[in-house]
């Protein structure tokens, strides 16, 4: 296993409890079928457009899945070379990394320069329920960063219906909580927005940021020189304007 000198100075208390323990575990939530069919679809349609497949890079990976998507990956296709990116890497996905001395892991914001500067040109990046908490840099500008580095992205997002894309908190507290599935007791960060102390988290990947729309989206990419080759439609999120989507986006040659 490959992994950031941030990290190997945390593995002894990360590595607790005991592996064991971590893998019945990470057991129990793959049988509770926890990973979406929507998101394993994006990764089969690039490996049947992609023969060739042997390299990607996981981005926002840990929160709610332990790695999951990346693991049914490393398992399932002959991989070579593969990243994991989050700014807490859990017990689960150090216990199952050991597994995979292919991957590496780097507990990062992936926004960062420095998280790009790790990852050498993949074949696919996977952005999954990520791009709409994106901000400093924005969702757009981490599509531009990642661009050069790899030849497809399968994005798995909620997706707002609107005209054009809006920064969420612009909408004013009452619309912003009726739009997303959280309350402000939901967590620390919701309870400071719409407050005096909005500005401590205003601009934190821990909360929904965006809005996105399908159309702005596709534009983005297309202006990135990728072309859309498969898309579908997911899960309504209650009577707000989000409808979860897939969409793999191919580098044009």
């Amino acid at each position: 296993m490959s992994i950031s000198e941030s990290l190997k100075q945390k593995i002894p208390n990360k590595l607790k409890p005991p592996l064991r323990v971590a893998l019945r575990l990470y057991a129990a939530m793959i049988k509770r079928n926890k990973l979406s069919k929507g998101k394993i679809e994006l990764i089969d349609f690039c490996s049947k457009d992609n023969k060739n497949i042997s390299s990607f890079a996981d981005l926002g990976a840990v929160y709610g899945v332990h790695g999951g998507y990346t693991f049914y990956i490393l398992a399932n296709y002959n991989i070579k070379r593969a990243y994991l990116f989050d700014t807490s890497i859990s017990n689960i996905v150090f216990s199952k990394s050991i597994n995979y001395p292919q991957l590496e892991l780097y507990e990062l914001n992936f926004g960062s320069d420095e998280a790009v500067s790790k990852i050498s040109n993949v074949d696919v990046i996977l952005l999954f329920d990520v791009l709409l908490h994106q901000v400093n840099p924005d969702w757009d500008e981490v599509l531009a960063k990642y661009a050069p580095k790899t030849n497809y992205f399968a994005i798995y997002n909620p997706q707002f219906d609107a005209e054009k894309t809006v920064r969420l908190l612009d909408l004013g507290k009452e619309e912003y909580f009726r739009q997303i599935p959280h309350k402000p007791t939901y967590s620390y960060y919701y309870g400071l927005l719409f407050t005096d102390r909005e500005g401590e988290v205003r601009n934190v990947h821990n909360i929904w940021q965006w809005g996105i729309t399908d159309n702005d989206l596709r534009n983005v990419m297309k202006k990135l020189d990728f072309k859309e080759i498969h898309f579908f439609v997911d899960k309504r999120w209650g009577k707000s304007k989000f409808t979860s989507k897939g969409f793999i986006f191919k580098k044009v040659r």
